[in-house]
């Protein structure tokens, strides 16, 4: 018999038991019986299906040693032979007093630097080569790891729609999280046309009777408990929310997708979380603004269609089979084969247009200090800001490519056409991505661009901070020069970019 060790309240939410009910699934089609082990009874979203044991009905939880020696009486009880255990509190102590030569340990874990005693090890987020080592380190020799998207436990009850005549656009803090901060953004959301707002709330009830009001004001809101839920997430075609096991279920199907992260170990590095599909990932200050962020909404909503196939064209990360592979793995039965897409890595220097996958990247490339120190504008740009301006006409005006040196963006290039007083220019910037960028690849890189420009009728303006002596020798090499042969190309520049020709040098490039 398999006993299972999580729990489920107001404070952690309703994520690790979930998941530990869909595992507990695969399980018994394999013939097992499971036990589940939480603090205490939670009849409104616990589980019928499996019997529960309570460690603390007229108590909490202690430490360790308290809860070990609670749950090794049980395991005596019911002839244990397998536990897993999917509690963030429980540490390393709790393992050695559980682990034995006759009770199989599995752990299932979202951290990295937290150490384990354990046979088996999960952990399904997208995780590099340093963190898989930073993973070891902290395990005994003999665990066997599981790791990667492969093993990600996913909702197999959620069923999206191919076809839809309104768009769905549903909020959901998480188990524990709090709905009160879309409150104000529902609200304005509402009274757009053509569009239906769901809000699913779990064990936070927060500003409940306000959400009820705003229902009876506009038709097109509904709200939905945790029983709805995956019936509203099929129906769902954007989703605004935490981070946690919806990362991978809303990748799998397709769901685009707003994040924010509820705590610590919910955060995910943008990087991983685009290979996933996922490029719209804000703070959760940001919906204080709710302004700035219904305007985003609506412009995702707007370009729907365009931007789901564009992020999740190549996205094969995630299958329906990870849940499968860990009980086949715990039931020392041969896991069922994964195919990942692999990546491949051209050494050769390239020059494309950028996507939507690019979108993080390039904002936190540009507001690195060796960048943003010699710009105009010096300030960070917000998140949420950036994406209204990526989805805009104003970006949609320009050309915009990353420069590649194997696999890895380097630089980021861009010109745009500008029409003043009855005459036309081209204008354009650039800044580096990445430290191994080489002022050699720099000047290759707009050498690209001023013959991918050429034009007789067209000339380039620009201007340079006096301070950045390597851009203003780097200009000169390329032929910009600061002497202008008509005073109406200057007068124009200095109409278009607004700073003072005693901090800047303003410049010219003729084809």
């Amino acid at each position: 018999m398999i006993l299972i060790r999580t729990n489920l309240n107001k404070s952690i939410g309703l994520g690790h038991y979930y998941r530990m009910l869909r595992l507990a699934k695969e399980l018994v089609l394999l013939n097992k019986k499971v036990l589940f082990v939480i603090d205490k009874p939670n009849k409104e979203f616990e589980s019928t299906q499996y019997h529960h044991e309570y460690l603390y009905n007229s108590s909490s939880y202690k430490n360790d040693k308290d809860d070990s020696n609670k749950v090794k009486n049980i395991i005596k009880k019911f002839k244990i032979n397998t536990v897993i255990v999917d509690d963030y509190r429980l540490t390393n102590r709790w393992e050695k007093n559980i682990k034995s030569k006759k009770i199989k340990l599995v752990v299932v874990d979202d951290l990295i630097f937290k150490k384990h005693i354990c046979d088996y090890y999960i952990n399904y987020k997208l995780l590099s080569d340093e963190q898989k080592n930073q993973i070891k380190k902290r395990l005994n020799k003999n665990t066997k790891l599981l790791l990667g998207p492969k093993y990600s436990i996913l909702n197999k009850n959620l069923r999206p729609l191919k076809k839809f005549k309104t768009l769905n656009i549903t909020f959901y803090a998480g188990g524990g999280g709090d709905p009160g901060i879309f409150l104000n953004i529902i609200e304005k959301l509402c009274k757009l046309k053509k569009i239906k707002i769901n809000l699913i709330v779990s064990l936070n009830k927060s500003k409940i009777e306000n959400f009820k009001n705003l229902k009876k004001k506009f038709k097109n809101f509904n709200i939905f408990f945790k029983d709805k839920y995956d019936k509203i997430i099929s129906q769902t075609q954007i989703y605004i929310g935490c981070q946690g096991n919806a990362i991978y279920d809303n990748s799998k199907n397709k769901i685009v997708s707003i994040f924010y992260s509820n705590s610590s170990n919910q955060y995910n590095e943008y990087q991983k979380l685009n290979l996933l599909g996922h490029h719209f990932l804000i703070n959760k200050k940001d919906f204080k603004n709710s302004i700035n962020l219904v305007k985003l909404i609506n412009k995702i909503a707007k370009n729907f269609r365009v931007i789901k196939s564009e992020i999740f064209s190549s996205n094969k990360k995630i299958d329906n089979f990870g849940s499968k592979r860990i009980a086949q793995n715990i039931s020392n039965i041969k896991e069922v084969k994964y195919k990942d897409k692999k990546i491949n890595f051209d050494k050769k220097f390239s020059i494309n247009k950028v996507k939507i996958s690019d979108m993080n990247d390039f904002l936190q490339s540009r507001n690195q200090k060796i960048n943003t120190k010699r710009m105009i504008n010096r300030k960070k740009i917000n998140v949420v800001d950036h994406y209204n301006w990526w989805l805009s006409e104003e970006f949609g005006s320009r050309d915009t490519y990353k420069v590649k040196s194997g696999n890895k963006t380097i630089l980021y290039i861009w010109h745009k056409n500008i029409f003043i007083n009855k005459k036309n220019y081209y204008v354009g910037g650039w800044f580096i991505s990445d430290k191994t960028c080489k002022i050699s690849d720099v000047y290759a890189a707009l050498k690209w661009q001023l013959k991918t420009t050429y034009s007789k009728n067209k000339k380039w303006i620009a201007v340079i901070n006096f301070n950045n002596k390597v851009v203003l020798k780097l200009n000169k090499v390329l032929g910009f020069s600061k002497k202008f042969n008509l005073s109406s190309d200057y007068l124009n520049s200095r109409l278009f970019f607004k700073v003072s020709p005693k901090k800047f040098s303003y410049q010219i490039y003729s084809n």
